[in-house]
């Protein structure tokens, strides 16, 4: 006879967010976030989406191919250099001894590429409400016949650009130390 308690499915589930979330690849990327906002870096990041949008959208709003035409390259390069910044500072000697705890190295820099690519989504979403708030046109928005439509196969695409290019730009030989 199995005397063993049933497994109920919401414990299940919690374990299983719980493994996620305690693992080492989410807990090194939950660390390089937390330490990419307390560093001041985070500011540099919303500071160039200011400007972002004051050169470019300010004056126009444009309509939604201006917006990712426009917000696409910007973002990108924006990818790359707060994907730079993100890994000169969490490859400094202070994190010899950290990485030295993990099981291999390959969780620290899938939680660096994963904190990486995961900051681009409110930045995305931080340059798109400052374009769509700002002018008001027939619809509402201030992007010329944004409808949501056709603002969600635009933003997935610019999402996962900028995640591309941050995880390549990670990726590149002599990038990490």
């Amino acid at each position: 006879m199995n005397t063993a308690e049933p497994v109920t499915i919401s414990n299940t589930n919690q374990n299983w967010w719980t493994r996620l979330w305690r693992s080492q690849t989410m807990t090194i990327a939950r660390f390089t976030l937390m330490s990419h906002v307390r560093s001041g870096w985070i500011l540099g990041d919303i500071v160039a989406i200011w400007i972002i949008y004051a050169v470019f959208f300010v004056s126009n709003g444009g309509d939604t191919t201006y917006f990712y035409g426009t917000a696409g390259p910007a973002m990108g390069v924006l990818a790359v250099l707060g994907t730079i910044v993100m890994t000169k500072r969490a490859t400094r000697a202070q994190m010899y001894l950290p990485l030295a705890k993990l099981g291999s190295r390959t969780a620290y820099v899938h939680g660096l590429m994963l904190a990486s690519g995961f900051l681009r989504l409110p930045i995305f979403m931080l340059t798109l409400l400052l374009a769509a708030g700002y002018h008001h046109y027939s619809p509402g928005l201030g992007i010329k016949g944004a409808t949501f439509a056709n603002l969600l196969p635009g933003a997935i695409g610019v999402i996962l650009y900028c995640v591309l290019l941050a995880v390549l730009t990670y990726g590149q030989p002599g990038s990490v130390r």
